[in-house]
């Protein structure tokens, strides 16, 4: 049974002419699966955005209204939950192998799609796990990525809290035709979390917050900062103004380290609006239509 996001998604489709696939991939180690799905509007160009969301969200929150614009442009879409997310999919977030996730991704759509370019768009976690995945694969035909909002550690305090005030923003605001008023609000704790369940692996700390502690543990563990320079794809990062959870200080990180990247703020935008501002769908847009090979 569609879940509420899903029920949004699939009546935004039907609206705009957006068909739609969803199917799952395999990991070969676990056998545990993720939940794809494959968007487009019947055009024949064969230039695919791959979208990697962050945590607590899934293949479809909070990126619809940018899938539709990138559609509305003739890119097709194939967008997938992370390993522990997704109300359909059964994997595990584990911090030990969260990297590999990508890569199953990328080798299933490479399996099954004809495609001429992919372009990454990450977004929060997401973000970090492309740029992860981009240090260890080279030479495998990526045109360009976008980073939305990656924070490259998390240290919550109390100006994280300033999220909440996001209900009130012009952004958020603008989501709500499209998910519904209680369909736009995150997930966080236990709030909604049936809807955008977060499966942590045996050894995870418990808690109603321990998904925050993992996620804590899996950046300290990574060190991505240590590996990202040998990146060689264009890379765009999107940084809020107003973000507490990934600054704009840990975009200039990532862009110091990166020769053919560009960091751009977002002015008035915070963790959870940056994603959402028009702004930013157009620096996409236009990024992904400037590196198309």
């Amino acid at each position: 049974m569609p879940t509420l996001i899903e029920k949004a998604a699939l009546d935004m489709f039907r609206k705009n002419n957006i068909f739609w696939k969803n199917s799952y991939f395999r990991n070969p180690n676990t056998k545990k699966s993720n939940q794809i799905w494959h968007l487009h509007k019947g055009s024949s160009s064969k230039n695919f955005v791959i979208f990697v969301h962050g945590t607590g969200n899934n293949a479809l929150f909070p990126q619809l209204a940018l899938f539709k614009t990138l559609l509305d442009s003739g890119i097709q879409i194939f967008s997938f939950d992370l390993d522990g997310h997704g109300f359909h999919s059964t994997s595990t977030f584990d911090k030990d192998s969260l990297h590999t996730c990508l890569k199953n991704a990328l080798d299933h759509f490479r399996s099954e799609f004809d495609f001429e370019t992919i372009h990454l768009i990450g977004h929060s976690l997401g973000g970090i796990i492309v740029l992860l995945y981009l240090s260890m694969y080279t030479n495998v035909n990526i045109a360009s990525a976008s980073i939305v909002s990656a924070p490259i550690n998390i240290n919550p305090n109390i100006r994280s809290f300033n999220e909440v005030l996001s209900i009130f923003h012009s952004c958020f605001l603008k989501q709500v035709p499209i998910y519904g008023m209680w369909g736009s609000l995150p997930s966080f704790g236990r709030f909604k979390r049936r809807e955008f369940p977060v499966r942590l692996s045996s050894d995870a700390t418990n808690g109603v917050f321990s998904y925050i502690q993992t996620i804590k543990e899996y950046l300290g563990q990574i060190e991505v900062l240590k590996k990202i320079s040998q990146i060689d794809v264009p890379v765009q990062l999107l940084y809020g103004e107003k973000d507490f959870i990934a600054p704009v200080d840990h975009g200039k990180e990532i862009q110091h380290r990166i020769k053919n990247s560009r960091l751009i703020k977002i002015e008035k935008e915070n963790h959870f609006t940056t994603f959402f501002s028009a702004i930013s769908e157009q620096h996409i847009l236009e990024w992904i239509q400037n590196w198309k090979k």
